[in-house]
């Protein structure tokens, strides 16, 4: 990318942003386009047309398909898989199982870093012994923890299996079931010296835990929250049902305000990322001891976050941070992340000024539902280009142009 007032360039083609915003392309840490195994709810390329649209240039998806990427074969085997379909760029995740940290250790120059899954959720993906985290927390690569405590969540679905209320949701997994997680993962991470990540963080307590482990001088520690956590609550299971449910649950008002409060939740959050997680409706629809727990928003998230840049709760800027900056420095990406020189030319460019209602024939996602169709936004994204080329016009994708792997640039 160059950057230079009144740039001539022989046959270029010339795009007039007056009166818009140019910022980088998100990079998007955490989501599950699903394949291989389940493409019936997303795939590579399904997943990057939602991705594109709403602005996300970049995405590292998570192991927990079917198979899992738990082997250096079956992380190739995605990555191939991605670099056929994907519009935009990826990274992928290696899956950690109870025996496999140094299968995981001879792929580190092929993985965003290993996702540890302290508590179950959708997969077979589960480590819920201290021995085995101890393992890969020393590895001296990047760790991402699933932080939820599996025993208080087995000792709370044996206490509630008897209630079909999708509410009871949040009681099986409730604070305390994050926090305590969270605070052994910080606790481990801390005395280890673990490059250590947060997904998903959804409660005042979590965040409580990471500020005291970073004014500590913990520095190799960083945390994300999701959009849901961010916009939705528990008191909306009323009006949408299983279609909130999702692992760690939405929490309280309280909790929300908290993860936007500036000295606790905006000081303390490191990125924003969606944890994109798509389920058709035929399973959302099920009983809640039978629907999945997920909901897509990868498309959805600079929407929404724009919202709040426009009621002043959010600056452009610490959005950008949030959505960009950091998560390019913190997993090491290179050339990526900011608008400066030299850097590749991811951009999307957003319309401060334009309207609309979110309708359901706008998903790209193949799962076909949103939990924030029907609200008015009054900022857009309308323009997405990945590696220089325009893959969203505003009106139209392109298929001509595919992702590139990315890599961290510190193995």
């Amino acid at each position: 990318m160059k950057i230079e007032a009144n740039m001539v360039a022989d046959d270029a083609e010339v795009i007039d942003c007056t009166n818009l915003y140019v910022m980088p392309g998100l990079i998007d840490v955490h989501v599950h386009f699903r394949e291989p195994g389940n493409i019936e709810k997303e795939d590579f390329y399904s997943g990057s047309r939602a991705a594109v649209r709403g602005g996300v240039t970049t995405i590292f998806d998570m192991p927990n398909t079917n198979p899992p990427t738990t082997n250096p074969e079956l992380i190739e085997a995605k990555i191939a898989m991605a670099a056929e379909k994907s519009l935009i760029n990826f990274g992928v995740y290696g899956g950690a199982t109870p025996h496999n940290a140094q299968a995981l250790a001879a792929a580190k120059d092929r993985i965003m870093g290993i996702k540890i899954y302290m508590g179950s959720s959708t997969g077979d993906l589960l480590v819920d012994k201290k021995e085995y985290w101890q393992e890969f927390f020393s590895l001296g690569m990047q760790i991402v923890v699933h932080a939820e405590h599996e025993a208080r969540i087995v000792e709370n679905t044996a206490k509630f299996h008897d209630i079909h209320d999708p509410q009871i949701h949040g009681v099986i997994r409730g604070n305390d079931v994050a926090a305590m997680a969270t605070e052994r993962a910080v606790a481990l991470g801390q005395e280890l010296g673990t490059k250590l990540h947060i997904a998903h963080m959804s409660t005042k307590e979590e965040v409580l835990i990471v500020r005291r482990a970073k004014n500590e001088g913990y520095s190799k520690l960083t945390c994300e929250v999701t959009p849901h956590h961010l916009f939705l609550n528990n008191l909306m299971y009323e009006q949408k049902g299983n279609y909130l449910r999702v692992n760690p649950p939405v929490r309280s008002v309280e909790d929300v305000r908290a993860l936007w409060e500036d000295g606790i939740g905006l000081n303390v959050i490191d990125m924003v990322a969606t944890d994109h997680a798509p389920h058709l409706k035929v399973a959302k629809d099920q009983d809640y001891w039978k629907a999945p727990s997920g909901m897509p928003g990868v498309q959805e998230m600079l929407l929404l976050l724009l919202s709040k840049v426009q009621t002043d709760d959010l600056t452009l800027p610490r959005l950008v941070e949030l959505t960009s900056y950091n998560p390019a420095k913190q997993f090491a990406v290179a050339n990526k992340g900011q608008l400066k020189e030299g850097y590749d030319a991811d951009l999307v460019i957003v319309d401060m000024n334009k309207k609309g209602v979110l309708d359901e024939s706008m998903l790209e996602s193949r799962c076909g539902w949103s939990n924030y169709t029907g609200l008015e936004f009054n900022a857009w994204p309308v323009k997405t280009f990945v590696n220089g080329n325009l893959v969203w016009d505003g009106e139209v994708i392109s298929d001509e142009w595919k992702g590139k792997l990315v890599t961290r640039s510190d193995v």
